[in-house]
């Protein structure tokens, strides 16, 4: 999952295991014997859960962590409430990737309807435009507006703002074909033809590395200037001392 998991996986999580639902789609192999299922069905599912499982359990501990090492004050703090809701995001996609995968190996022949992709994969790209949000805050948090004045700060969280917008609007454009291409007479051939070809992902990924380069660029130069300068003025003070 994303953010918290894995940077890419908000939009793998789309299609998780998409083997383990059709693996042929020009010849679909017919159903199992009640009771029965192919090896191919299941070894992908299967690792579909020690993966996604392994990842969604890490959060517990994360979450209990975060309430831990944090106070009254903290937890009324937009940061706070955003990881909190990120981790909620990504244990639910973790969830629903763990019942799918155990669908498609107990219940071959009645899978999961493809709009419950969707709303994973919706659900994911949520995360990890929350996470950059974070990033956000972080920076407004070194640089708060009312020590700048408006240009400089506009100029500043201008680009990671107007990148946020862009993935959002991808995102909506994305779930729309998607939505499209579901309702046609083979919606899984449609679906496999869109995932490769549309544009959507490769777009999603670009901001999401130019979104998470300049927010923790900007914020971890920001911790180096006023390290630099803090050792400086301690170091002036004992030269003037001697």
């Amino acid at each position: 999952m994303t953010g918290l998991l894995s940077p890419e996986a908000s939009w793998i999580f789309l299609f998780l295991g998409q083997g383990s639902v059709y693996h042929d789609v020009s010849s679909p192999s017919p159903p199992p014997p009640p009771g029965l299922n192919y090896i191919a069905a299941i070894q992908p599912a299967l690792i579909d859960i020690m993966i996604g499982h392994t990842f969604t359990v890490i959060l517990v501990p994360l979450l209990i962590a975060m309430f831990y090492f944090s106070n009254e004050h903290s937890r009324r703090q937009p940061i706070f409430i955003l990881n909190i809701l990120n981790v909620c995001l990504a244990f639910s996609v973790g969830i629903m990737g763990d019942s799918r995968a155990v669908n498609t190996m107990l219940s071959p022949t009645h899978p999961y309807p493809v709009s419950y992709d969707i709303i994973m994969g919706a659900l994911g790209a949520v995360q990890t435009i929350l996470v950059d949000t974070i990033l956000l805050f972080r920076i407004c948090s070194v640089y708060p507006p009312r020590y700048l004045i408006w240009q400089r700060f506009v100029a500043l969280v201008s680009l990671p703002v107007l990148l946020k917008v862009a993935r959002v609007i991808n995102l909506f454009l994305f779930i729309a074909a998607l939505t499209r291409a579901a309702k046609g007479p083979n919606a899984e051939a449609a679906l496999a033809a869109l995932w490769v070809a549309a544009p959507y992902l490769k777009i999603e990924w670009f901001a999401q590395l130019v979104d998470n380069i300049y927010a923790s660029s900007v914020f971890l130069w920001t911790l180096w200037s006023k390290r630099k300068n803090n050792r400086g003025s301690v170091t002036g003070n004992l030269k003037r001392k001697f």
